[in-house]
């Protein structure tokens, strides 16, 4: 299994799980009208802006398109706290990603490694916004859900590489 796969897929899965964070902590980023029209249970397609933007305590099924085929997973959104749970097909392997936004950091790692890595939220990185496109094609259905704690808690098991701490050549972040 390449390592830039298993890359490609933690970064898909940092680009929902922050779509998420940044739709919920910016409302204006999709229409309201257009963020109303989900139907609990029922699927429906639209953009991951419009998706996000629903807000509350909600848990969706997601698919999207990626660029080895296509993610699916679930979404949990509650209280500025996102988790996303995504599967896709890396080397003809299912591979399981995993996101959380909790606190200042989100923390994504996959089931394939026993690392995963972090990154502190700024109010001024533009990480969050360059890797998130809230006009991305998405097929969902959500719910409500009474949120558990336990969804946001980060692993033990998993020890997290510190990408915010990083620093290269003249004190900038590496690429």
């Amino acid at each position: 299994m390449s390592t830039k796969a298993i890359i490609g897929l933690v970064l898909a899965v940092v680009v929902l799980g922050g779509g998420a964070w940044y739709v919920s902590s910016h409302k204006e980023a999709a229409p309201a009208e257009e963020a109303g029209q989900a139907k609990e249970g029922t699927a429906e397609k639209g953009t991951l802006g419009a998706l996000l933007a629903l807000g509350g305590s909600l848990t969706c099924n997601v698919t999207m398109p990626t660029a080895g085929g296509e993610s699916t997973g679930v979404i949990y959104i509650s209280n500025g706290q996102v988790r996303s749970d995504v599967t896709a097909a890396v080397g003809g392997k299912q591979i399981a990603a995993h996101m959380i936004k909790n606190g200042d950091y989100f923390y994504s790692w996959t089931d394939a490694y026993p690392q995963g890595v972090k990154v502190k939220i700024t109010a001024t990185s533009g990480s969050t916004n360059e890797a998130y496109d809230p006009n991305q094609e998405v097929q969902y259905s959500c719910g409500a859900w009474i949120p558990d704690a336990s969804k946001f808690e980060v692993p033990t098991t998993v020890t997290f590489m510190d990408v915010s701490a990083m620093k290269g050549p003249g004190g900038a972040a590496p690429n």
